[in-house]
């Protein structure tokens, strides 16, 4: 991959400007791509190993920290458009960073309860500021800025996992100050970027007229039924899948006898399949783009399922890290179709599916809580993962339905129901 300096457009160089958007966006996906992986290893093992937390109890930090995201991208992202995507993005990796150090300040049930919530709400806001750094180039460069952003976002990914494993040996401490000290050397990248309009200070726009400005967006995409259902099929299916990253763990350390050093590598073996997967699946995008979300969903559900049936440390392994990959496949997929159905309006309808993915993420984890105690580890795997293969093949159907095209042309349907509804 070419450095973002080496681009050309009609045989000329880069302008300074957009140099520094480039390089900036590269710096804090790939620094912050590990601090995320890192940290979801981390509290994942400081919560099963230091803390010896059931699953029961994971599934409701899982679902307090989805409750957190949603306040978080309503409010914060309404600050964003009136100060500057740039200050909150500052704010939010500060935020990040104490998050990490309280967390192992002052260790136990109690604390974690309060920083990780609060991890997951800065974390979702920091992914959206990225999403809009990377739209914020020329037009004629978006696409290289995405390219750059979703490449060094996977790929840095590996990086996580494999440095939590090395920090925990030396302590939990080690491990969380390290990832807090990554994450405010991110803001040096952060600085590269150039300051935008609003921080400029040209914008006179308030933050309650931000809000209702998006209020109004919201209602108009709201009446697009296909996309609506698109997005809450979409985030139903997704944490339904997402379960395995709080039972497999559990399973895995407390009854398999997996250690956390071998955890940490199983993350990062997981983070390497994901990236190939994602990689392959790049050369398939513009002909099998709606195969590409609902085919792997299906088979990430099958994974879960079968992984409940069988008591084998290594075969869980294998499962779990082709679960984990198959769903990382349809991350890119899912954005281009949200991308193509509202082009106009790609922020506000991003932020629309956070928010309902974040809500739907609860209910499924506090779901998740209550189902585990009853059934266990295993018949939760089984009861979610044949509730996740009816689901995708029923999103399948939906999405024949709505007559998904090639390449990236937005389906008739919703088209023509978009265009209806902002015209009545």
């Amino acid at each position: 991959m070419p450095p973002p300096g080496a681009c050309r457009k009609e045989g000329e160089g880069l302008d300074s400007v957009s140099r520094r958007q480039l390089w900036a966006i590269v710096g804090i996906s790939s620094l912050l791509s590990v601090v995320f992986s890192g940290l979801d290893v981390a509290f994942t093992v400081f919560s099963v190993n230091r803390l010896e937390l059931p699953a029961s109890d994971l599934a409701l930090l899982r679902s307090l920290r989805l409750a957190v995201t949603i306040p978080f991208i309503l409010l914060m992202g309404g600050i964003a458009d009136a100060w500057g995507q740039k200050k909150t993005a500052t704010a939010a990796i500060v935020v990040l960073a104490a998050a990490s150090v309280l967390t192992v300040a002052n260790p136990g049930k109690g604390m974690l309860f309060a920083t990780f919530p609060l991890y997951g709400g800065v974390s979702a806001i920091l992914l959206v500021s990225m999403n809009v750094f990377s739209q914020g180039v020329k037009n004629e460069l978006r696409g290289l800025s995405n390219t750059l952003y979703r490449s060094t976002f996977i790929g840095f990914a590996i990086a996580g996992p494999l440095c939590a494993g090395l920090l925990i040996e030396s302590g939990f401490a080690a491990a969380f100050l390290a990832f807090a000290a990554i994450a405010l050397l991110s803001l040096a990248a952060l600085s590269l970027y150039p300051q935008d309009r609003r921080e400029a200070g040209t914008s006179r726009e308030t933050v309650r007229q931000t809000a209702a400005r998006m209020a109004d967006g919201w209602k108009s995409l709201l009446r697009d039924k296909p996309l609506l259902a698109y997005m809450l099929m979409n985030g139903l299916l997704n944490h339904t899948l997402m379960v395995n990253l709080v039972l497999i763990p559990v399973k895995l350390m407390d009854d398999l006898g997996v250690s956390s050093g071998d955890y940490s590598r199983v993350m990062t073996l997981s983070s390497i399949v994901g990236l190939l997967f994602t990689i392959a699946a790049g050369f398939l995008m513009k002909k099998h783009l709606s195969k590409l979300i609902t085919v792997p969903m299906l088979l990430s559900a099958a994974c879960n399922l079968a992984s409940g049936l069988e008591s084998s440390a290594w075969l869980t392994i294998a499962l779990f890290i082709l679960s984990s990959a198959l769903y990382t496949v349809t991350m890119a997929p899912t954005s281009l179709w949200l991308g193509e159905m509202a082009r106009r309006q790609f922020g506000t309808i991003f932020g629309i599916f956070k928010v309902m993915s974040a809500g739907i993420g609860f209910l499924v984890s506090a779901s998740l809580s209550v189902v585990q105690s009853g059934l266990g580890i295993d018949m939760a795997l089984v009861a979610y993962g044949i509730f996740g293969v009816l689901a995708s093949l029923l999103f399948m159907r939906l999405m024949s339905k709505w007559q998904a095209a090639a390449g990236r042309t937005v389906p008739d349907s919703i088209r023509q129901t978009s265009q209806k509804d902002v015209t009545t």
